[in-house]
């Protein structure tokens, strides 16, 4: 457990949510809350004062999906220019001692498939979308270094960000990139054929085991009962080695 200077959940986390945004308390990155993948919509105040008194002093961290964000996470400081350049201004970056985090709105109707990562164009950017988690100034890194708000940056700002540019991004792929659009539930039956097919389109985008893993939660949410973190698991490590590859069939559940 890293130590805390001050107790950060208990002293922001219950302000986000206000601003419409999933928190959840991490030790560094890691959640402390157990089911958290499966959330449906971002915790209520109440919920949110319960782990306060849990964990007063972890870190924040976010989910993008449940926050309607669309997160561009650049890694390289000198890469920041070129990540804006392709999204588009925002008024609302984090600095995180090694780059920044640029926050775009992304409602449900507006979102469509696009890669992890930026690294097929050179750029050490990571695109947080989804069931991934985020970590939320004023928030501590393993090496002490403090997550903070850009020059002029405000919480108010968060209500101003604009939807990502993504016509740069659509154009350089070289697959059918339809808008990610599925029933409201997946009934049972058809549950690990939905993800499957899912999977499959989408691993080629993926660099890590955790990103298919987070397709496969975002996916597992619409699942109606949802299927196990273990089920999930066995799934995402097939085809973890499939990447790329037509017509990967599994038996529907």
């Amino acid at each position: 457990m890293i130590r805390r200077t001050a107790e950060i959940f208990a002293a922001h986390a219950r302000q986000l949510c206000s601003y419409g945004l999933a928190a959840l308390p991490c030790d560094g990155k890691q959640p402390l809350v157990s089911g958290w993948n499966n959330w449906t919509r971002a915790p209520g105040q109440r919920f949110i004062e319960r782990l306060s008194k849990k964990h007063p002093g972890a870190n924040i961290g976010i989910v993008p999906g449940l926050s309607d964000l669309l997160i561009v996470d650049v890694d390289t400081a000198s890469h920041t220019a070129e990540a804006e350049r392709l999204f588009g201004p925002t008024p609302f970056r984090v600095r995180t001692g090694r780059g920044m985090h640029s926050y775009y709105r992304w409602k449900p109707k507006d979102r469509c498939a696009i890669p992890g990562n930026l690294r097929l164009r050179g750029l050490n950017v990571d695109l947080k979308t989804g069931r991934t988690i985020v970590i939320f100034p004023p928030s501590l890194h393993d090496s002490g270094v403090r997550y903070a708000f850009d020059d002029g940056c405000n919480l108010d700002m968060l209500r101003e960000v604009p939807p990502p540019r993504l016509d740069q991004i659509l154009k350089s792929e070289q697959v059918d990139r339809k808008p990610l659009v599925r029933h409201d539930r997946i009934p049972e039956g058809f549950r690990a054929v939905t993800l499957n097919r899912w999977l499959c389109r989408e691993a080629p985008f993926c660099e890590t085991f955790d990103e298919v893993m987070a397709i496969a939660r975002d996916i597992n949410a619409d699942c109606d009962p949802p299927l196990t973190e273990a089920e999930l698991a066995k799934r995402a490590r097939c085809l973890e080695g499939r990447a790329g590859r037509q017509n990967c069939a599994v038996d529907g559940r």
